[in-house]
Formats: C-alpha cells, sequence, structure tokens
C-alpha cells in the first residue's frame, strides 16, 4: 500500500491535503471554555467535634457516618479521616451522577445519622470536586527565621 502511494505522488499530495483541511475544520469547530463544569462528584462531610481524641471522633463520629454513606446508591468509594476535634468522610460517587443529586442524598442519609452523633457535633457538606475549587495552593517560608508568623502573613497578604 505504501508502495503503491509513493508512486501515485498526486493521490498522495490530495490525501494530505484533504485531512490537512478536515483538521484545520476540525480545530475550529472546537470549543474552548476558561472554565469548564468539571464538577466531580465527591462531597465531603466535615464534622467538628471540639476535645474529642481522634479515637473518640473515628468511632463515635467517622464511622456512623460511614455506615449511613455506604448504604447510597452510585457510590464508587468511601473514606475517612479521624483527627483531634475533626472527622473529615469522603464521599465519592460514579462519575455522571449529577452533584446536587448526590448532595441531595447525602444530606438525607445525614439527617438519618445526626441525632446518634455526640451533642455539639454538627455536620456540614462541602463539594470538593466543583470547577469553583482552588486550582493552585503553594507555601511560603523565609530564608531566615527572622519573620514570625504574624509578620509573614501580614507580608503575603500585603506584598504577593
Amino acid at each position: 500500500m505504501i508502495k503503491y502511494f509513493s508512486e501515485k505522488i498526486y493521490l498522495t499530495v490530495i490525501v494530505i491535503i484533504v485531512l490537512t483541511v478536515a483538521g484545520i475544520y476540525s480545530l475550529k469547530q472546537l470549543s474552548v471554555d476558561l472554565f469548564p463544569n468539571l464538577n466531580y462528584p465527591l462531597l465531603n462531610v466535615i464534622t467538628h467535634y471540639p476535645g474529642g481524641s481522634p479515637k473518640d471522633i473515628e468511632i463515635l463520629i467517622s464511622r456512623p457516618i460511614e455506615t449511613q454513606m455506604s448504604g447510597l446508591t452510585n457510590v464508587r468509594r468511601i473514606s475517612s479521616t479521624s483527627r483531634e476535634g475533626l472527622s473529615q468522610v469522603t464521599v465519592e460517587f460514579n462519575w455522571g451522577v449529577n452533584v446536587s443529586d448526590a448532595r441531595q442524598m447525602v444530606a438525607q442519609a445525614l439527617s438519618v445519622v445526626s441525632p446518634n452523633l455526640p451533642r455539639g457535633a454538627t455536620p456540614v457538606i462541602e463539594n470538593i470536586g466543583s470547577s469553583l475549587q482552588e486550582i493552585m495552593d503553594f507555601g511560603v517560608t523565609t530564608r531566615t527565621n527572622r519573620m514570625d508568623l504574624g509578620q509573614l502573613k501580614y507580608y503575603i497578604r500585603t506584598k504577593i
């Protein structure tokens, strides 16, 4: 086949021109969106419980919330992190699930489990898969330790 095209130079040139024109046409038809809608169905359930140890947070808050979330439909994965005074349960739904529908399902599941949580522990739903989330995160340090944390914060807010 390659030998055929090499012998028929006119046919090769025509094929290349047709492919180039088709590529340029296709490129012009592509839409470009500055902020595309990438609402990934990933929700965090954040619960603050001041003074709770990580073990208490896990037993009293994270596990009951995880158990309740495991009964939801189209859930891909559930994970949790329990720290001192904070529980974070991440519920990841299958791609294609509407974020508002996922949020409503999680809210309904939380309304069932919330009365069983310790007093003072109020779960909050946060959508971290949204296209409105941070694009970049960075850290700042000083070369010398002459600047305390307050001065560094002030410098970052006013100068950077």
